[in-house]
C-alpha cells in the first residue's frame, strides 16, 4: 500500500473506533503495512473489527498481518484441487480415485456428481473392506 492508500485504510478504521487520523500515523501504518494490498488489509481490517474479541483490542498493523497471515495458513493446509475428487466433493485422490469412487464404481461412468444418497444405503458400506484396484 502507498501512503494514500494507507490513509484510506484508518480513515476506514478511525470511523468505527471514532480515532482522529494523524499524519505520522500513517508513515508508520505505511511502512508496517508496505507490502499488504488494499483490498487484503481493508477485508482483514472488517474481520478484525467483526471478531468479538480481537476487535475490542486497539487496533495495530499486526492485527491486520495476523489476519492475512491465518488466511494464509489455512490455505496451505488445504489440498491442492487437483488431488480432490471431481465427482465426490471433499474426498481426495488415492491412486487416482477417492473412497466414494471405489464404493460406488457407478458414481465414476456417470462421470457427474451422484444424486445425494440415503442414509440407508450408506449404511450397508459401513464395516465393508474396499476392495483394492488390480
Amino acid at each position: 500500500m502507498d501512503q494514500a492508500q494507507t490513509a484510506d485504510l484508518l480513515t476506514m478504521a478511525g470511523e468505527i473506533t471514532g480515532h482522529r487520523l494523524r499524519p505520522e500515523q500513517v508513515v508508520v501504518w505505511q511502512r508496517a503495512l508496505a507490502q499488504v494490498p488494499l483490498d487484503d488489509a481493508v477485508s482483514a481490517l472488517i474481520e478484525h473489527f467483526a471478531d468479538p474479541v480481537a476487535g475490542t483490542e486497539y487496533l495495530k498493523p499486526a492485527h491486520i498481518t495476523r489476519v492475512l497471515a491465518a488466511r494464509r495458513l489455512a490455505a496451505s493446509l488445504l489440498p491442492p484441487a487437483d488431488v480432490m475428487c471431481g465427482i465426490h466433493d471433499g474426498y481426495p485422490l488415492e491412486r487416482g480415485r477417492c473412497d466414494q469412487c471405489t464404493r460406488y464404481p457407478g458414481d465414476r461412468t456417470l462421470g457427474v456428481r451422484p444424486p445425494t444418497r440415503n442414509l440407508s444405503e450408506l449404511a450397508l458400506t459401513v464395516g465393508r473392506t474396499i476392495p483394492e484396484e488390480a
